[in-house]
């Protein structure tokens, strides 16, 4: 069984650079709503009070991956050997 799943959430305040991620994380866990929701709405950064306004969510599709199942780099799976390798009837 491969459960295939990966959420990254990037932010950082543009007037000093400090991640806001904890802050955001805080609020969705808080009010259980998707990062979407978070559109509009305006954070004050932790380190320099300033407030800035989400403008967007970029949700970002990956389109080539690389598996490596074991230490010896010559094993790597790509695109292709991934797909064979994730539709084979015996997994």
């Amino acid at each position: 069984m491969i459960l295939r799943s990966m959420t990254i959430q990037e932010c950082w305040c543009p007037n000093c650079g400090r991640g806001q991620m904890d802050y955001i994380q805080d609020i969705l866990f808080k009010e259980g709503i998707s990062e979407n929701k978070l559109i509009g709405r305006k954070l004050i950064c932790e380190r320099c009070g300033a407030e800035n306004e989400i403008e967007d969510v970029l949700l970002i599709i990956p389109t080539s991956f690389l598996v490596s199942s074991s230490n010896d780099l010559t094993k790597i799976k790509s695109n292709e050997d991934i797909f064979n390798w994730l539709n084979k009837e015996d997994i």
